[in-house]
């Protein structure tokens, strides 16, 4: 086979195939050079079928792959990966650290924990095995084990700006948000320069319902790095609490601007939309972060609802061909598709976790009101929504959208013609 170029205005000419391999192989470790996942992927495997470069790199193409393939969500592929390179090297810490994270983005818990261990056990001196190992336990909702490993990570390094970030963050969860805020301040003075202790506490002060200061802090974010999306939208969602749609809209519409190829912000957008009732908008931005994260479930409950107000026909049936049914919110999308209860759904929300429980009580609540309201049943779709709204932890979206429904019930009920 050949690959055919042109030559200023000549003929076209004929190089060999292996050639353009070659050239294509060649991108696979070239970090300055801007490429898709989905490219890189494909010149690290020209790069590991070639099997003509050093040992080294191919290790190095495996692990570029590795990610690549993390990014794109296909995990089974990245530890297929990882397996490789640890087959070969066993003591490559990085790659053990790697496929415990892969494991964890997975769901399987027990694999990504034995690879924390592995690495612990290999190094105790570790402080990334102990913070990786945190956060597959804050995933597991087990919040005091992740504490007792973000202090075992700051022992072994004590201004560590993560181990003091993910401690906050299990602090948050367990609603001790004093120790929370701590935390942040003493991320913010171990690296005053950087964003993230400043975001850290202002997601604090929002859970406390303090917004101007969440607010002073997001803004702060932002000044420091502009470009940080995460600091956009939490500024759009300090002006979603505070009821202010236009400005929650802008923040979001600027945020797109800097990354059109974040499913997250095309998500949070078309939330905003439906609840400034754009929903023609709001469908085509669902629609766009389906395309760019098509396993997200609660895009698709998000969708439903705008398709349901819009009284166009459900696609749920199908997207669940492709969701997993086996996890949580599956019983939501089953509410959606009438195959099963309110009450079952409530009960399938319980938890042995709190932290856990009152999320899934608060979206099962939440979304049953959705439901409730769809079908034209106003009195329940109230009472569910106002339990949203006192079970909801501040921070979830699904609260400022019970509040903004239960706003419009209000004065549909005051001017019902």
């Amino acid at each position: 086979m050949t690959v055919l170029i042109v030559l200023g205005g000549m003929l076209p000419v004929p190089i060999p195939a292996a050639y353009a391999k070659e050239d294509l192989a060649a991108k696979c470790l070239a970090a300055a050079v801007q490429m898709s996942p989905e490219d890189r992927i494909a010149a690290c495997t020209a790069m590991i079928d070639g099997e003509t470069a050093p040992l080294q790199r191919l290790v190095w193409a495996r692990l570029t792959r590795a990610d690549a393939y993390l990014k794109t969500q296909q995990f089974d592929l990245a530890i297929g990966d990882y397996d490789r390179v640890i087959l070969q090297f066993p003591d490559n810490i990085v790659a053990r650290l790697a496929r415990a994270y892969a494991h964890c983005r997975q769901g399987n818990i027990a694999a990504s924990l034995a690879d924390y261990e592995d690495v612990i056990g290999r190094d105790p001196q570790n402080a990334a095995g102990y913070l990786g190992r945190a956060g597959t336990r804050m995933t597991e909702g087990d919040l005091d084990g992740a504490i007792a490993d973000y202090e075992r990570a700051m022992k072994v390094h004590p201004d560590n700006v993560q181990a003091y970030l993910g401690r906050s963050a299990a602090y948050r969860a367990k609603d001790d948000l004093d120790r929370a805020i701590a935390d942040c301040n003493k991320a913010i003075a171990i690296s005053p320069e950087r964003q993230y202790g400043y975001l850290c506490r202002g997601s604090v002060y929002r859970a406390k319902d303090d917004l101007d200061h969440a607010m002073a802090d997001f803004v702060h974010a932002v000044q420091l790095d502009p470009k940080d999306l995460r600091a956009k939208a939490a500024i759009a969602g300090i002006h979603q609490s505070r009821g202010e749609q236009e400005a929650e809209l802008a923040a979001l519409d600027e945020a797109i601007r800097l990354n059109s190829q974040n499913a997250w912000i095309y998500r949070l957008r078309g939330f905003a939309r439906i609840q400034a009732d754009l929903l023609p908008d709001a469908i085509e931005d669902l629609h766009r972060s389906i395309e760019l994260d098509p396993k997200w479930p609660y895009t698709r409950l998000w969708l439903e609802i705008a398709l349901q107000r819009s009284r166009q026909p459900s696609q749920l049936a199908d997207a669940a061909k492709g969701l997993d049914m086996e996890k949580w919110p599956a019983p939501l999308i089953r509410l959606f598709l009438r195959e099963t209860t309110v009450d079952a759904v409530l009960a399938a929300a319980d938890d042995l976790i709190i932290s856990k429980k009152r999320g899934q009580v608060c979206e099962a609540n939440f979304y049953a009101g959705e439901l409730a309201l769809s079908q034209g049943a106003v009195e329940e779709a109230g009472r569910l929504l106002r339990l949203a709204v006192d079970e909801c932890p501040r921070t979830f979206i699904e609260r400022s959208a019970a509040k903004a429904d239960l706003r419009r019930l209000e004065a549909a009920s005051r001017d019902p013609y």
